[in-house]
């Protein structure tokens, strides 16, 4: 009973640190909310992607990393398994309408060779899909931890906002710097994430 309840304690601490985080992250967009944009966000058109991949949905943004890690390690071995050569970069949807911290759609995925999605190994774990291309996207590039990721993704998304924009599709999480997880990977000492999102135009 003592081991469960410290288990118990344990994720209400992290809770908390996560609840703070969120609070001071929230302090300082409004400090800063009339300083230049942090990030230089550009558009751009993004191409078709022929992918294998998992989905999986997350309980709250604080189990994100355990599921990215796992999923990844899962993805990875049974490519290996299939012998299917995944490409690069790796990289994870987020099929949420909007940001949230609860009940989080991920997907993870590896680009392959396209014959790969056409005539796909016979597997009932793995998704071969072909990702649509979009003619127009908000990115930007940003180098941190990935649990750093909210405020660069908070300031896109106000971004697209005050162009008059709105997302038309799941945003993008790409790891430039390598693999992030799995099979054993030591992950870049500072990774180097490009984030993502299609947009179109409010009418």
């Amino acid at each position: 009973m003592l081991a469960l309840r410290r288990v118990e304690i344990e994720r209400e601490i992290a809770d908390k640190r996560w609840q703070l985080a969120n609070v001071e992250m929230r302090l300082q967009q409004i400090e800063h909310e009339h300083d230049p944009e942090p990030y230089e966000i550009v558009v751009k058109e993004l191409p078709p992607l022929h992918v294998a991949s998992l989905r999986h949905l997350s309980p709250t943004i604080l189990e994100v990393g355990y599921f990215c890690e796992t999923l990844y390690g899962q993805l990875y071995t049974r490519l290996e398994e299939l012998g299917v050569t995944p490409l690069e970069p790796e990289m994870t949807f987020y099929h949420n309408e909007e940001y949230a911290d609860t009940d989080i759609d991920m997907e993870v995925a590896v680009p392959v060779d396209a014959m790969v999605t056409h005539t796909p190994p016979a597997d009932d774990y793995l998704n071969f899909r072909e990702e649509p291309g979009r003619t127009l996207a908000a990115a930007l590039v940003f180098e941190g931890g990935y649990s750093e990721v909210g405020g660069p993704i908070q300031s896109l998304l106000k971004w697209i906002g005050q162009h008059n924009h709105t997302t038309a599709g799941p945003l993008r999480e790409l790891h430039l710097s390598g693999r992030a997880h799995g099979c054993g990977i030591v992950a870049a000492s500072v990774p180097v994430i490009e984030i993502q999102v299609p947009i179109t135009p409010i009418k």
